[in-house]
């Protein structure tokens, strides 16, 4: 195609952070852009947003890459530096049981790490806050302060025996700066992670305003995830010979752009997710990395919505003649759904092959020509510069350019716009020259995978448990539903219950008020209130296995996340009893389980979607103690109350 020879590869490669586990001293801190020192997304000088340095004084929108293998730690202060709100910030229906706009943390999503602190670092505690200092920020208070403060005079809780910086231990403030040291597990799991603030109330805000990034675990070559031919042929040293790039898909939103200066101010969030009327079949060439929005004040398409990858609004990437490419995906946003597909001049798909999901090699790749990523999730694919054919990989005889797009997504709810992120080119032979056929494709280790899978297994049946006192909430309140080891259950109005030697099966309800001003999560029939902070809702014994069967009574789609583990779906239901009222994600992308070996084999994940009036088996095992969160990966539904606090303790019996 004209022009395709002499496309030049424009995707920026972050910068990698790997020194956070070798030594002490790295310091990450948060600021908020001023018009005097703005924040650059996709080339515009950013007022009012929020961005990361790693050890220097360049703040990102897109941070370096957090690299480290299982087994190291994560160590850094953390430097609390904004000033004020940023300038997409609104005080949320909820504000009485939310956070101070100006304070943060880091959560590691997906990692299985102690949330607890330990000897005066941080884990992955995102009930711990970090409030800035000076500006007078270090002496407002708000919701968190007030239940930390009661927490501390409350016998009740004093009484609990959890474990050491665990719990109410958990939920404290600091002023200026914390410490952090979060281990990386060593339990096989190998991919991208990412990192964010965890502040409720205002989650969707600062994520939307720059803060998010990218954590990259281990490597394809080391723990067995291959099968050992392509073992050999693939990896060297331990490190892949394949090409592999980090694609970090980010979107913001902006107002006050003057295009002769490249300004623009942080926009406040355009929930109505879409992009004027989009006619089908969308012409992507009017939608490059971007679309028109109407301003605050009504004005038909004055701003503009950015879809970034690395920062790069729709950047050129160029994959040479006859060579494969892993493409590290990481859904780093608030709130927007991609359904990802690769298309050339005609409309055509290009298939590839999944390998990864949420950072769990798949026990065999699988081929798709299109792929489904909500908030939080990511993916790892394997992109083919040629044509295959009898298991072999050939050039193209040309150049060919193919648009990496973002369909346009209908949920039921927010219905997300479509949009081309990117402009791939892959490379012909050249006029004459003789490239050989290549193995295509990535034979993974079916038995690798199926090994991180925890059974069900529980202890003989008969015991009969007493809710323990880690386990009881503040009095006017309903107590948390109890799973022990051995399928026991005590119910939220219980104190008493004798296991069954079964997999219990705990109900959660997806719910919202009459006018969707508040989202809940009813834990078994304990409350339909919005999240409190102060109240657990989930206490498990560390070791037990749980089923969750979640029921979604909303005309939303949702996102399950579940904090300090990672979990199986046994099972996904598109309408129950028939009935389908709203549309939802073309969920025939979604990876319950990947037949491999001439067995079905379940693939761990930590995010999965909740379709519109549907339900949701999700079999997980909680094995660290500590105290953390479940809840909807939509930060929009999170900040309005669809989240409930989960401990797990350790049995005193």
């Amino acid at each position: 195609m004209v022009g395709a020879a002499h496309a030049a590869d424009t995707l920026p490669n972050l910068p990698v952070a790997r020194d956070i586990t070798s030594k002490a001293g790295t310091i990450i801190r948060v600021r908020r852009s001023t018009k005097n020192d703005p924040l650059d997304i996709a080339g515009y000088k950013v007022r009012g947003a929020l961005g990361y340095s790693f050890g220097d004084n360049a703040f990102r929108y897109a941070p370096a890459i957090i690299k480290a293998d299982g087994g190291e730690r994560l160590k850094f202060t953390f430097v609390n530096e904004i000033d004020a709100p940023p300038a997409n910030y609104v005080p949320p229906p909820q504000a009485g049981n939310g956070m101070t706009p100006v304070k943060q943390n880091i959560h590691t999503h997906g990692l299985v790490t102690s949330p607890c602190i330990n000897k005066g670092f941080v884990g992955d505690d995102i009930l711990l806050t970090v409030k800035p200092k000076g500006s007078g920020h270090e002496h407002a208070t708000d919701a968190h302060d007030a239940h930390a403060a009661a927490d501390a005079a409350d016998p009740i809780i004093a009484a609990r025996a959890t474990s050491p910086g665990c719990g109410e231990k958990q939920m404290r403030t600091v002023v200026g700066s914390a410490d952090y040291e979060i281990a990386v597990p060593s339990n096989g799991a190998s991919g991208l992670y990412w990192f964010h603030p965890h502040i409720h109330g205002v989650a969707e805000t600062h994520v939307s305003a720059g803060l998010s990034g990218v954590i990259l675990i281990g490597s394809l070559c080391r723990g067995d995830h291959l099968l050992p031919a392509d073992q050999q042929r693939l990896c060297k040293d331990g490190e892949p010979t394949i090409a592999e790039r980090v694609m970090m898909l980010k979107d913001t939103q902006l107002a006050d752009i003057d295009e002769t200066r490249r300004t623009a101010t942080l926009r406040a969030p355009y929930d109505i997710f879409q992009c004027g009327s989009q006619t089908h079949p969308i012409d992507y060439a009017a939608y490059k990395g971007e679309c028109a929005i109407p301003s605050a004040d009504g004005v038909a398409d004055k701003d503009k919505w950015l879809f970034t990858i690395n920062g790069a609004q729709y950047p050129t990437v160029v994959v040479g003649a006859g060579k494969q490419e892993i493409w590290r995906l990481a859904n780093v946003s608030a709130d927007v759904t991609y359904s990802l597909s690769l298309l050339d001049s005609a409309g055509k798909e290009m298939a590839f092959e999944v390998i990864n999901i949420d950072g769990n090699y798949l026990p065999k790749s699988v081929r798709r020509d299109g792929l489904v990523m909500m908030p939080g999730t990511r993916a790892d694919i394997l992109v083919s510069s040629g044509t295959v054919k009898d298991g072999k990989l050939s050039p193209f005889r040309k150049d060919e350019t193919y648009q990496f797009v973002q369909r346009k997504v209908i949920t039921g709810g927010p219905n997300f716009p479509g949009v081309a992120l990117a402009k791939v080119v892959f490379k012909g032979a050249a006029r004459g020259e003789v490239v050989a056929a290549v193995p295509a494709g990535i034979a993974l280790n079916p038995d690798t995978a199926a090994s991180f899978v925890v059974p069900d297994a529980v202890p003989e049946a008969g015991k009969l448990h007493y809710r323990p006192a880690e386990c009881r909430n503040k009095k006017g309140m309903r107590n948390p539903t109890v799973v022990f080891k051995d399928g026991a259950v005590i119910g939220p109005g219980e104190n008493h219950a004798r296991g069954n030697g079964q997999t219990p099966t705990i109900p959660l309800t997806f719910g919202t008020s009459h006018n969707d001003d508040v989202f809940f999560i009813d834990t078994n029939g304990q409350s339909d209130a919005g999240f409190d902070m102060s109240r657990i809702n989930l206490c498990v014994e560390k070791g037990a296995t749980l089923k969750f069967e979640v029921e979604n009574d909303t005309p939303f789609a949702h996102n399950l996340h579940i904090h300090q583990t990672r979990f199986v779906v046994q099972k996904l239901e598109y309408e129950r009893d028939g009935r389908m009222n709203r549309p939802n994600i073309p969920l025939d992308h979604f990876f319950d389980a990947v037949k491999a070996g001439g067995k079905e084999v379940p693939v761990q994940r930590d995010t999965a979607p909740v379709p519109v009036n549907g339900t949701v088996t999700a079999k997980v095992t909680f094995t660290i103690p500590g105290r953390f969160v479940y809840h909807c990966h939509f930060l929009l539904h999170e900040d309005l109350g669809m989240m409930q606090i989960a401990e797990v303790f350790e049995s005193k019996e």
